[in-house]
């Protein structure tokens, strides 16, 4: 499966991956809905949260994901606040459930790419 396409900011969240720097999110999108500010912030995150909603993908959306269906996607509330999608992998990742407690790992993906997923935990 061809990799992501890395530029702008996800380029600079891959290089701190890389390094072994904790996960890194913005605050982007929905955090101030209600005056749709501009003024974003970058905060460091321990990676770890919790299961918000979640969807199993049982039909591939492109020919490149058909390999690799079934798989979950799930939003995500991280502990220090901001919310973000990623897939949920692991031998137990199809028994998830909102509320379940997620740790990040990243896989790489071509070209110096990392890509966040989640592994369920107990805790």
């Amino acid at each position: 499966m061809q990799g992501p396409q890395i530029g702008g900011t996800s380029r600079w969240v891959n290089e701190q991956a890389a390094e072994g720097a904790g996960p890194c999110v913005s605050r982007l999108g929905f955090s101030r809905p209600h005056c749709w500010s501009d003024q974003l912030e970058w905060m460091e995150s321990h990676g770890r949260g919790s299961i918000l909603s979640f969807s199993v993908v049982h039909r591939a959306p492109t020919p490149a994901f058909a390999a690799t269906t079934p798989y979950v996607i799930a939003l995500i509330d991280l502990d220090e606040g901001p919310r973000m999608f990623a897939n949920i992998v692991g031998d137990n990742s199809h028994d998830v459930a909102i509320g379940d407690r997620v740790s990040v790992i990243y896989e790489a993906r071509g070209d110096g790419a990392m890509l966040p997923q989640f592994t369920r935990f107990e805790g």
